[in-house]
């Protein structure tokens, strides 16, 4: 048989290089994350405030009839 040597890191080096590892690569996804969130809402608020609104363009085409006053009634009359 022959014998397997098992590589020992030096426990408390190898786990804080884990650890900030972690650390590093956390900061980096949370950075990501909301740079993306910012750059989508900005996108969501230019596209809202330089699409065109079809209500009001709508009601601008309709035209207002005038309203009738009593002296316009007695006329008819």
């Amino acid at each position: 048989m022959q014998k397997t040597k098992i590589q020992h890191h030096g426990s408390s080096n190898h786990h804080s290089k884990v650890a900030y590892s972690a650390l590093v690569i956390r900061a980096a996804a949370i950075i990501i994350i909301f740079g993306s969130i910012v750059f989508l809402k900005k996108a969501v608020i230019s596209h809202i405030t330089a699409a065109p609104n079809h209500d009001i363009r709508q009601h601008e085409a309709t035209p207002i009839p005038t309203p009738r006053t009593s002296s316009s009634l007695n006329f008819i009359s």
